[in-house]
């Protein structure tokens, strides 16, 4: 038996499934369904930098600086990684 969660998510899957379906049958020809999923794509391209921006302390802290919205403090229990900068590398 299946958990109501999961029932709830493939009854919401469904309905696009059937529409694709319809679509590609041709019993539903519309312009806009074209033009919406090429819409819809290129919000991923243009969504996923702002997301590494987000969530990648030293460019997110640089993005607040360049616009002066706060002040950048650094936390003081924070991960602190010991690599290795370029100019201490010996080759």
């Amino acid at each position: 038996m299946l958990q109501k969660s999961t029932i709830k998510s493939h009854k919401r899957l469904m309905r696009p499934i059937i529409l694709y379906g319809l679509y590609h049958l041709e019993i539903i020809n519309s312009t806009l369904i074209e033009y919406l999923v090429y819409t819809l794509f290129s919000f991923f391209p243009a969504i996923s930098p702002l997301v590494t921006i987000y969530y990648v302390r030293p460019y997110k802290n640089f993005v607040i600086s360049l616009f002066k919205l706060r002040p950048v403090v650094e936390p003081s229990g924070g991960l602190k990684t010991d690599l290795p900068t370029p100019s201490s590398v010996k080759y």
